[in-house]
């Protein structure tokens, strides 16, 4: 009786010690405030959702002859709501910043109230965001 006891105490301690070694998970759905203008998602989440739709990312464009660097950021959501802001003449803190961006961060950005340009951009690289 003492062995069952403790093959059943080994299994459930296998079975519970295997949940506690996952982790903690994001979903990082692309999402989209209308009121604030914000958007934020996990480009891993949207790269492997079923939808088809969603998607999130940065990029930037330099232009020979003239030394300016621009940008924008893009989000879609499963419904279709889309965002989008610009950056102009990006600075060495934004261009830092957008070098960090890996297809496994998670995005967030606000485009002014007034206008179309970013006002806020953050980049997470969290063990809990969803890799590609």
């Amino acid at each position: 009786m003492k062995k069952l006891a403790a093959g059943g105490l080994f299994l459930a301690a296998t079975a519970f010690g295997s949940a506690a070694w996952a982790g903690y998970k994001s979903s990082g759905q692309v999402t989209i405030n209308s009121n604030t203008n914000e958007a934020w998602g996990s480009m891993g989440y949207a790269r492997n959702s079923a939808d088809n739709t969603q998607y999130i990312g940065c990029s930037l464009e330099w232009t020979a002859g003239g030394g300016v660097i621009n940008g924008r950021c893009k989000a879609r959501t499963a419904a279709g709501k889309e965002l989008e802001c610009l950056i102009h003449n990006a600075n060495d803190w934004v261009l830092g910043t957008l070098g960090t961006i890996t297809s496994d961060s998670a995005i967030r950005f606000r485009r002014k109230i007034a206008g179309t340009e970013c006002d806020v951009l953050t980049v997470e690289n969290y063990s809990w965001d969803q890799p590609k």
